[in-house]
């Protein structure tokens, strides 16, 4: 996607907030972003205070930042971003970096990790269209994810996974339900045997999708204490 594609597509120019506290360099930041995004819009950061007055604003698309500042530096900022906004793309262009310091800022979620000399500016212009996409595509997922987890409680389809003996690692909202528990804490202290009649057929079961390259079935019933009874399908692998 090029620049003017994604510009004309969001309606809006790209945001951008630049926290650097040399102006020669922020200078430079924002002359390298017009090249490529003719109606960016360039916020600064030069000290803390601006720095959390603008991440409360949360008026920006990108962060680009340097390590070394004279309030802070680089990883201080990407927490504060992340904590307040975490699906914003953060970039760190600076001088007084090292490998060590990038490998832990991506550890904690930082996006890219860019030099700052004149060789690798035509990087920095790469850099922002590409963490950009990527943030899309992360929002286009949890669109996706929210919108799938939505139906599948309203059609009462719990879904899971879980250890090879039946604890459970991860379950929705629909399978909670299920399982009778007002609280997810609830449904992590429960078993997937606890959805069968007896643990044997349970065991059995996990075996056999184990040892199987194809997804299982199995259908059992479950007696309530108002003497109705449920019929649960389980399909697994």
């Amino acid at each position: 996607m090029k620049p003017a594609e994604r510009n004309s597509q969001i309606l809006r120019p790209l945001r951008v907030l630049v926290v650097d506290d040399n102006p020669q360099d922020r200078r430079l930041v924002v002359r390298e972003l017009s090249k490529a995004y003719a109606d960016v819009e360039v916020s600064e950061a030069i000290d803390q205070s601006q720095l959390v007055a603008r991440i409360d604003e949360g008026n920006f698309d990108l962060v680009i930042t340097d390590f070394h500042l004279r309030w802070s530096d680089g990883i201080q900022v990407l927490q504060a971003v992340k904590q307040r906004l975490p699906n914003c793309p953060v970039i760190m262009f600076t001088g007084t970096g090292s490998e060590e310091i990038a490998v832990e800022a991506m550890k904690q979620g930082l996006d890219d990790y860019i030099i700052k000399n004149v060789k690798h500016l035509v990087r920095l212009r790469g850099a922002v269209q590409t963490v950009l996409e990527h943030a899309t595509t992360r929002k286009r997922a949890e669109r996706l994810a929210s919108q799938r987890e939505s139906l599948l409680s309203q059609l009462r389809v719990g879904v899971f996974s879980c250890t090879v003996d039946g604890h459970f690692l991860d379950l929705n909202e629909a399978l909670i339900e299920l399982l009778g528990c007002e609280f997810a804490a609830d449904a992590y202290q429960r078993t997937l045997q606890s959805l069968f009649p007896d643990d044997s057929r349970a065991s059995d079961f996990l075996r056999g999708v184990v040892d199987s390259e194809d997804p299982r079935e199995t259908e059992f019933e479950i007696s309530a204490s108002n003497e109705s009874t449920r019929v649960y399908r389980l399909n697994a692998r």
